[in-house]
């Protein structure tokens, strides 16, 4: 089976020639290698251009993560799609591992690896649980939070995969619709794992499968176009419009009124063209309230 790694970089130069090795070891696979770079202003093309068989892509850094991946993903021609952060390196079983999981007859399409610090020095990422809590606006299920550390065995299922490393097969990564790339960077994995519920797929985490992360390395740079860094840019993608108009209300017997025209709001960050945070986080609760009962992924909770 072959396998499209498709690696997001920003100013990651530092890092790639590890990454690029690292994936060029993986055993047991066929491999595409391509690298999405979002206009880096480090040693990134300099690094890129010296790699042989590398396919390199551009595209804008103020557009996100999720939109670097849509773009990758169609250059790719191999059946599994990887998709990674440029701070990464693997294990040489890595790919491998995620792909003997793969298995359509058993409605498994998606592979999650487990996540060690760059070093190896501590566990990041490993099996994921919905936990039961008083509220939280950081889950689909707002009285579910998520537990990124439960020890699972290989081949369990679990709620979603970590959008920073994971692998799916490209016909169901197709079927689903791909990244919805007005994400900026966070939430992007949950989102999709909704279409994934609702089409009756399934995420499963591997721990043999071992991917070493450099945790927000790229949160620092500079969006030179936006003039602000990748961590201020969080939610929401593109640029930010004027603050749209607050709807009147019409009062009984009366003419509706004109809505009030308000001043751009500087103040405000992660503004999209077409939704601000609160209503992307509405979207993802209602994705998730609209997946079929059985489905929904409140059975994967952790008690």
């Amino acid at each position: 089976m072959s396998v499209s790694a498709i690696v997001s970089n920003l100013n990651g130069g530092k890092y790639l020639h590890r990454l690029l090795a690292t994936l060029r070891a993986q055993r047991h696979v066929e491999l595409q290698i391509i690298v999405v770079d979002r206009h880096s202003t480090d040693d990134s093309a300099a690094i890129l251009n010296a790699e042989p068989g590398v396919t390199v892509l551009h595209h804008a850094p103020e557009t996100g993560l999720a939109a670097g991946y849509h773009a990758g993903a169609q250059a790719a021609t191999g059946e599994h799609l990887f998709f990674c952060n440029e701070d990464m390196w693997f294990d040489e079983d890595c790919l491998w591992q995620l792909e003997r999981q793969i298995n359509l007859s058993a409605r498994v399409a998606v592979a999650d690896p487990w996540q060690w610090t760059y070093d190896g020095t501590a566990w990041l990422h490993g099996g994921v649980r919905f936990e039961r809590c008083p509220f939280t606006m950081l889950s689909p299920y707002p009285f579910r939070r998520m537990n990124f550390t439960e020890d699972l065995p290989a081949g369990t299922e679990i709620p979603f995969a970590c959008a920073g490393a994971m692998l799916i097969h490209r016909d169901v990564y197709q079927q689903i619709g791909g990244w919805d790339a007005s994400f900026f960077l966070d939430l992007e994995d949950v989102d999709l794992s909704i279409r994934l519920w609702q089409r009756g797929w399934k995420t499963v985490t591997v721990p043999d499968a071992k991917v070493f992360h450099a945790v927000n390395a790229s949160n620092l740079h500079t969006l030179v176009a936006a003039q602000e860094t990748v961590s201020r840019r969080r939610y929401i993608s593109g640029p930010r419009p004027p603050r749209r108009a607050r709807p009147v209300r019409p009062r009984g017997g009366q003419e509706p009124r004109a809505p009030e025209v308000l001043a751009p709001d500087v103040g405000c960050r992660n503004r999209g063209p077409d939704r601000d945070p609160r209503e992307r986080r509405m979207a993802i609760s209602t994705r998730a309230r609209c997946a079929k009962p059985q489905d929904a992924r409140t059975d994967l909770v952790h008690e």
